[in-house]
């Protein structure tokens, strides 16, 4: 009942691939991503073989792509000459508005499929990828001893992890791609044209500013895993230039000394007190404090870097990268070739049910300004008070940087396209985080907000 009631909405976000043939990983990663953020749903990894379930034998094969209805006989079984099936299956889940629900003391409602339901929604959802109707309908289901299942959970502290296997895996794929034909990706995160030969496209160069409270940058697990995974030819297939701008807290540079040889440094702004000026004045941002009015100006300053540069230079960069001196990255972020030049790419569930990140964001350079000058902007009370932002705006009387950020592009028409949250936030080993919606949120420079 749970899957019949979405079917073409789930089977959109599913995929199968049968016997030996290559599981396309940028398919997966994007269909992951939507399943989890857009349909609030799960996405469960099925492995089966025709000596479990018979059916796999059949005279039938699953096209990728293919609508329902389109004849099929006489081509490859279900499982492939092996027998074999690898199936991602979106299913409902209300996880998330079950924990949201439960934490204010409301009752959630109970529509969604876990594990045991699973031999129940595959031949569904096979059926209506496949067309295959009347075999799959004949034919017993497997049973659940036989499916070896991988990931599948709903929790928001697992799936980010499968979502990022999946983006790693995505990424090593395209980049082997990159010198063949390429297949188009159709997602998110990735644009729908398939990648180009390296040999026929010019290279790409990036400003990357790395910018906020200095905080864990000095810790290895931080600045070698901004350097693998954030910054370079290999993690993003682009020159690179890395700009700092940091408040250190009054410590020493030296103290970075090696974080600063793994990112060497194009450019580099030392903000501890008003020794490079002040935000603008901005009622509404005065309101959100420092989280809006610090955060833009260090915006600000990170943006005149990068422009002095590129007077420098000649030329403009292709692409900027805002990431923070305090999280390290689960997967690379990937060639940037690849993505969407006309959005603006950032944490954000398509569902509506969170406001965009102001962590991270990857822009084409076309919208840096807008993004990174957010400050010279200042949103009046009626802009907050229409602006559809999850958190208590107070009538207009109050926003906080998330909400600012969605505004501002917005209100110049860019698209924000939703990125996988490959990261995340290192924090000094004194600081306990909370992450209950109640559970006494605090802040302070060691720690960031949450921390005490």
């Amino acid at each position: 009942q749970a899957v019949a009631g979405s079917l073409p909405e789930l089977a959109a976000e599913s995929a199968f691939f049968s016997g030996n043939a290559s599981v396309y990983w940028p398919e997966v990663a994007t269909k992951s991503l939507r399943c989890f953020e857009r349909l609030e749903a799960a996405f469960w990894e099925v492995h089966v073989s025709a000596s479990t379930w018979p059916l796999l034998s059949f005279e039938s094969t699953v096209r990728h792509g293919r609508h329902r209805g389109k004849s099929l006989a006489g081509q490859a079984p279900l499982g492939g000459r092996e027998g074999r099936l690898v199936g991602f299956f979106c299913l409902p889940s209300r996880y998330e508005l079950e924990v949201m629900l439960e934490e204010v003391g409301a009752v959630p409602p109970s529509i969604h499929c876990g594990s045991e339901g699973l031999h129940e929604a595959m031949p569904l959802l096979l059926a209506y990828l496949s067309g295959r109707y009347e075999d799959l309908q004949r034919a017993p289901h497997p049973q659940m001893q036989d499916l070896d299942l991988r990931f599948g959970e709903r929790v928001s502290t697992v799936y980010t992890q499968q979502v990022a296997n999946y983006h790693s895996l995505a990424v090593e794929q395209l980049s082997k791609l990159s010198g063949e034909s390429g297949r188009a990706s159709g997602s998110t995160a990735f644009s729908e044209a398939p990648p180009p030969r390296e040999a026929e496209a010019e290279p790409l160069s990036v400003a990357v500013c790395i910018l906020g409270l200095a905080r864990t940058l000095s810790s290895p697990s931080v600045f070698l895993s901004l350097a693998k995974n954030a910054s370079g030819l290999e993690a993003l297939g682009a020159e690179t230039s890395n700009f700092f701008v940091l408040d250190t807290g009054g410590r020493p540079l030296s103290d970075f000394n090696a974080a600063f040889e793994h990112l060497p440094v194009a450019g580099l702004v030392v903000v501890n007190g008003t020794n490079w000026g002040g935000p603008k004045d901005c009622p509404t941002f005065d309101r959100c404090g420092s989280a809006c009015t610090l955060q833009f100006h260090k915006l600000g300053l990170c943006l005149r870097l990068i422009e002095t540069s590129e007077l420098s230079r000649g030329r403009r960069f292709d692409w900027l990268v805002r990431l923070r001196p305090d999280m390290a990255f689960r997967a690379p972020i990937g060639h940037l070739r690849h993505l969407d030049r006309n959005a603006v790419h950032a944490v954000m569930r398509e569902s509506g049910m969170s406001d965009m990140n102001d962590h991270f964001a990857l822009v084409p350079r076309a919208h840096g300004d807008a993004y990174f000058g957010i400050g010279d902007s200042c949103p009046s009370v009626y802009d907050v008070k229409i602006s559809r932002c999850l958190g208590d705006l107070a009538e207009g009387q109050h926003t906080y940087p998330e909400c600012a950020f969605k505004m501002r592009l917005e209100n110049l028409g860019i698209r924000v396209a939703n990125f996988p949250r490959l990261f995340h936030i290192v924090r000094d080993s004194a600081c306990v985080q909370t992450t209950g919606m109640w559970m006494g949120v605090t802040k302070t420079d060691q720690c960031g907000t949450t921390g005490n």
